[in-house]
């Protein structure tokens, strides 16, 4: 803990053996405060006596172990990264919009151009494909937006381990990417930045879904997930998504019925939402309608 004011009640880091005696614990914490600092170590047990083996070591962890020396990620490939010597100083403890595992984390920086979606992408290598590090953004370029408490993340990794993250506003905007895994995870990361493709967002929607009855046949190939995070009153689903045009007529009511095809391995959901572009692209305006059934 950080101080006896807050022993018991607020712990910077923890850690648990588990049941089986003979196990370790590794723990650890960074002392980001520039000056030493004490700190009050809780050796607890959930019940029993007997005796341990307690050691402490402090060494100077990399510049990029945190938001404050984070590596510039410009577009491109930056190949053969690690996670091997670094901390676990961002974890889902302290956030519940961020994805953050358990294991060391590292930090990048980048900037997404306005009307642009900027995509990071981590690719494990073939020794660790099993445990791919997950990726969160973090909307800022000042360190202490990592810092804060809770930690607010504007986007994180899918399976297909890719967050991104689509810039409405007429600015750059910065961003951490924070990248946690186990300690031996290697990988690539990629930036990159573009438009996004017709139908891919709010913005671009272009396709105007016929309510004839006719039937549309439709693909998620190639699309982003941008509305994984929801919103009022929308069912949220972190796979790819795709947005169409529907204009009702007034004092008319809207039947719609999607049904995945047997052999594409999807579980869609629909929501229909009833506002401009701008307010449907940020999960804090955007409202769905209530639907009507399942």
């Amino acid at each position: 803990v950080d101080s006896a004011a807050s022993c018991g009640d607020v712990c910077v880091a923890n850690a648990d053996t588990g049941f089986s005696g003979g196990e370790t614990a590794p723990l650890q914490a960074v002392n980001t405060t520039g000056a030493d600092h004490t700190y009050l170590l809780i050796v607890d047990a959930w019940g029993g006596s007997g005796t341990f083996t307690l050691t402490a070591t402090t060494f100077t962890p990399a510049a990029d172990d945190v938001c404050t020396g984070a590596v510039g990620l410009d577009a491109g490939t930056l190949s053969a990264q690690t996670l091997t010597g670094y901390f676990d100083n961002y974890n889902q403890n302290a956030t519940t919009t961020c994805g953050f595992g358990p294991g060391p984390d590292r930090a990048y920086s980048l900037s997404v151009p306005p009307g642009q979606r900027g995509v990071v992408t981590v690719t494990p290598l073939a020794s660790t494909t099993d445990s791919a590090p997950t990726i969160d953004l973090i909307a800022g370029d000042l360190p202490a937006a990592c810092e804060a408490s809770p930690v607010v993340c504007a986007a994180s990794s899918t399976a297909l381990h890719s967050a991104s993250f689509f810039n409405t506003s007429g600015t750059e905007a910065p961003f951490f990417a924070i990248i946690d895994g186990v300690a031996t995870a290697s990988f690539d990361v990629t930036f990159s930045a573009e438009v996004p493709p017709a139908d891919d967002t709010c913005s671009t929607a272009v396709t105007a879904l016929p309510t004839d009855g006719g039937a549309v046949a439709g693909t998620l190939d190639a699309f982003f997930n941008d509305y994984g995070q929801g919103g009022a009153q929308c069912i949220a689903a972190e796979g790819v998504d795709r947005v169409y045009r529907l204009n009702v007529p007034g004092n008319q009511r809207v039947a719609l019925q999607l049904t995945d095809d047997a052999d594409a391995g999807l579980a869609t959901v629909l929501n229909i939402i009833s506002s401009t572009a701008s307010g449907c692209e940020a999960s804090a305006t955007r409202v769905c309608q209530p639907a009507s059934n399942d």
